[in-house]
């Protein structure tokens, strides 16, 4: 199949009981993992067991090719290849800067206090890899987002729904608000998922106006990127990049 070089990567962040952070999107390591099978039970949170323990498991188990196959299933111990183990961000960041250049949209999962200790320390990371300015935070819990706004304020920060949902009300009415009226800089969203339709002309130009990106998640149908492609968002993200790739190439 063909391959190409994205620009941007986007990843989900959980801190383990050691304070790493891990690339994981969902909230236990039951759905992805032999973590059930490893440690005997279920609901197994992250944030309740070492890095060094989670590195014991496949996170390859429930992996599925474009064949429905589950090829790395069953592997065990020192059968696991290095590709398959627990991820960090530190461990995603080096690699990807190794080879090339790019921007980054982390999503910080946790909320409550293991969502400001994740907030320290992907701050630190960022910080002694230089990368605070080529990266977006992201969280679905506004006080993981107020919090980066006062402790944190140089990182570019995503808005939460209530934010959202004003800005989608005064794109409407096309109210004029001072410079500095937002806290945010960038709106990632979903286009159609929501009571009110985020994927309009009238929302995108009017953040634009107040210097905010409108980036759309998570499209995965070719129509549907032509339709925002044309509205002038300023992102995408998708499963299928490649696809992404040959509906750009129709723009140039």
């Amino acid at each position: 199949s063909e391959v190409f070089d994205p620009d941007v990567f986007e990843f989900d962040l959980r801190l383990t009981a050691d304070d790493k952070l891990i690339i994981l999107h969902d909230e236990t390591l039951d759905e992805i993992t032999d973590a059930v099978e490893y440690f005997g039970k279920t609901e197994n949170y992250p944030e309740n067991y070492t890095y060094d323990e989670i590195y014991n498991l496949n996170f390859g188990e429930t992996f599925k090719n474009q064949d429905g196959e589950t090829p790395y299933k069953g592997l065990r111990g020192e059968d696991i290849p290095d590709n398959l183990r627990v991820a960090t961000a530190t461990d995603a960041l080096s690699y990807l800067e190794e080879n090339g250049e790019y921007y980054y949209s982390i999503e910080i999962k946790n909320s409550g206090e293991l969502g400001f200790k994740a907030a320290d320390v992907l701050y630190g990371i960022l910080s002694d890899m230089n990368l605070i300015d080529r990266v977006i935070v992201a969280s679905f819990n506004k006080d993981i987002l107020h919090y980066l706004d006062e402790n944190y304020p140089e990182l570019t920060r995503t808005g939460y729904n209530v934010e959202v949902f004003r800005l989608y009300l005064d794109s409407l009415f096309d109210i004029e608000r001072p410079e500095g009226y937002y806290n945010f800089d960038v709106l990632q969203v979903p286009p159609d998922k929501y009571v009110v339709n985020l994927g309009t002309s009238k929302l995108v130009n009017y953040a634009h106006k107040n210097n905010i990106a409108v980036q759309y998640w998570t499209i995965n149908d070719a129509d549907d990127m032509r339709r925002l492609i044309e509205l002038g968002c300023d992102c995408i993200m998708t499963d299928d990049p490649v696809l992404l790739k040959q509906v750009l190439e129709e723009y140039k």
